[in-house]
């Protein structure tokens, strides 16, 4: 008698060859764009795109770690300046940002001028946050200048969006983490014709906002399917158990716009809604930048404002805690006493005692504060900081009494100000 093999079960896609394919391809070029963008720059000084962001905002906030040399006692004070600058910048461009005023260009009869106002009236109406589905025009320009000072660069996305809860214009900005360019040496987002926009939502945001999506009930977590199944779920390492990785897929040279969830297909690529022309009369995918300082017309990412005061910020901290540090042993003199020590420095903390053998009674340590020639050097950096950066007046920051030709250079410094920032 002949035993038959056990049939082995043979594990199925969740979802249909073309599917299951367009996903992968998708998957694919999100991890080579992935290690692409992740490779070390020298125009970040040998760190990837992502360190660089990390350090510039620890800057921005002050973060500074106290260096494990330092004694407890020692100062490790972090200087405001670039924060104050910075902030001043988006003080200045939110309060001083051109507005859009609607005319008759060839007639001005009394029709003409009625269009225009209603043009204007609605401009303004949709500019102001006032409707449903409108923005606050200041509030986002001051979140995306915030981001371009700090980062160097800020993303965004425009597009609109109809569902049960919402409708309008979908308006949002992209974490530079979430940007996955096809070239990081195109300057211009336009011009890089294929991008990946990534998110991350938990399950439970997942079925509240994408219900009504194609293939919706297929989308598993990683703790909702075992190992071998996991093999048609193209889902990232750092994608937690309950949580849904969402990459949306912009080609214009396919004119494809596709979205996978946990490397399930959303988008039905049997309906016209996956072509980018279908979805936007302008036939672009949407996404927008800006950038604070250009690196290099063949380089995506740009130089942040902390970045560029990071040098003299680093001279002045160090010179201001150390000149702290010597202030406080200037009031709070160690003291010298008998004893069969001789001095060394971790004896050097306020108050200490310090046992020398050849003093016979308790004197204080001779001990001075910071010399004329210390703040001289901490004057200068402070003044550099303006320097390579943003000056006062351009800052908006009131020196003394403003005479009338200051006022009028302060607008001008504005206007110039606004003019800095590169539209990609």
């Amino acid at each position: 008698m002949i035993k038959e093999e056990p049939k082995q079960e043979v594990l199925e896609s969740f979802q249909s060859n073309t599917d299951q394919g367009i996903s992968d391809r998708i998957f694919a070029q999100f991890l080579k764009w992935r290690d692409n963008k992740n490779l070390q720059f020298g125009y970040f000084r040998n760190r990837n795109w992502l360190d660089y962001v990390d350090d510039s905002n620890k800057l921005f906030n002050n973060y500074k770690v106290k260096p494990d040399w330092k004694e407890p006692w020692q100062s490790n004070i972090s200087d405001t300046t670039v924060h104050a600058k910075l902030m001043a910048i988006i003080a200045q461009q939110v309060v001083n940002q051109y507005t859009v005023a609607f005319a008759p260009r060839f007639k001005r009869d009394i029709f003409s001028k009625i269009r225009a106002q209603v043009l204007q009236d609605i401009y303004d109406f949709t500019e102001s946050g006032s409707g449903a589905g409108t923005r606050n025009g200041e509030i986002d320009l001051l979140f995306i200048i915030l981001k371009a000072c700090r980062e160097g660069r800020v993303f965004g996305f425009e597009g609109y969006r109809k569902n049960k809860n919402f409708e309008g214009i979908d308006a949002q900005l992209i974490p530079i983490d979430d940007y996955f360019p096809s070239n990081m040496k195109k300057f211009f987002v336009y011009e890089d014709p294929k991008k990946i926009w990534r998110s991350i939502i938990t399950k439970d945001d997942w079925n509240e906002k994408f219900s009504n999506w194609y293939q919706f009930d297929k989308v598993k977590t990683r703790s909702e399917v075992n190992n071998e199944q996991l093999l048609f779920f193209n889902i990232s390492q750092d994608v937690k158990s309950n949580e849904v990785e969402i990459l949306r897929y912009f080609d214009k040279l396919s004119n494809e716009f596709f979205i996978t969830a946990n490397g399930i297909l959303i988008v039905n690529p049997n309906n016209q809604g996956y072509k980018i022309t279908d979805r936007r009369k302008d036939k672009e995918d949407g996404i927008w930048s800006t950038v604070f300082e250009a690196y290099d017309d063949n380089f995506l990412p740009g130089r942040s404002l902390p970045d560029l005061m990071s040098d003299a910020q680093e001279g002045i901290d160090f010179l201001f805690n150390s000149m702290f540090d010597k202030e406080i042993l200037s009031v709070m003199r160690p003291l010298l006493i008998g004893g069969v020590n001789q001095s060394i420095d971790n004896y050097l903390r306020p108050g200490g005692q310090i046992q020398m053998a050849d003093i016979t009674q308790i004197k204080e340590l001779d001990f001075k504060g910071a010399d004329l020639g210390a703040f001289r050097i901490l004057k200068e950096l402070q003044d550099r900081q303006h320097f390579v950066s943003v000056d006062q007046v351009s800052q908006g920051v009131a020196i003394g009494s403003k005479t009338a030709t200051e006022v009028e250079r302060a607008q001008q410094a504005a206007e110039n100000l606004f003019c800095i920032w590169s539209n990609g």
